[in-house]
């Protein structure tokens, strides 16, 4: 009996913390702005103005952001299901519109716009990602999947 309760616990590596929710939040978002962001400081700014300079390096970030891309976007619509992951990108979206009424008439709405959608995107990802650990820290319960 006791090796069956011991069986059961739950391992410690597995404890969802505020700290593990905001290191992959903060991964997803820097995701999402290392692919492009305002400042022109992105991937696609970098693919779009240098022509071939530099081929193989933009080939290889390429491959490296777009399975960054394919791992958080799968776990994210496998762990949220496809209409949970729609349901949140619309909801990050009409949040980042609301938020815009804190932003005041002499900014640059176009600019403020795109940062909100940009996080929101990256948000999105950071709940899907870690969805399986809330679900476990709410009910109690894991979630397992089994490759055939």
């Amino acid at each position: 009996m006791r090796a069956a309760e011991a069986e059961l616990e739950q391992p410690t590596e597995h404890v969802f913390t505020l700290g593990g929710f905001l290191l992959r939040w903060a991964g997803c978002v820097f995701l999402v702005f290392a692919s492009y962001n305002p400042t022109g400081y992105s991937y696609y700014h970098w693919i779009i103005g240098s022509g071939d300079a530099q081929l193989p390096m933009k080939v290889a970030s390429g491959l490296a952001l777009g399975t960054a891309y394919l791992a958080a976007v799968r776990i994210a619509r496998v762990a949220l299901g496809n209409s949970g992951f729609i349901t949140g990108l619309v909801a990050a979206t009409l949040v980042s519109i609301a938020m815009l009424s804190l932003v005041s008439p002499g900014t640059r709405f176009a600019e403020v716009m795109r940062y909100l959608h940009l996080v929101s995107v990256g948000t999105t990802l950071a709940v899907g990602v870690s969805w399986s650990h809330i679900k476990h820290r709410v009910t109690g319960q894991w979630t397992t999947r089994f490759l055939s």
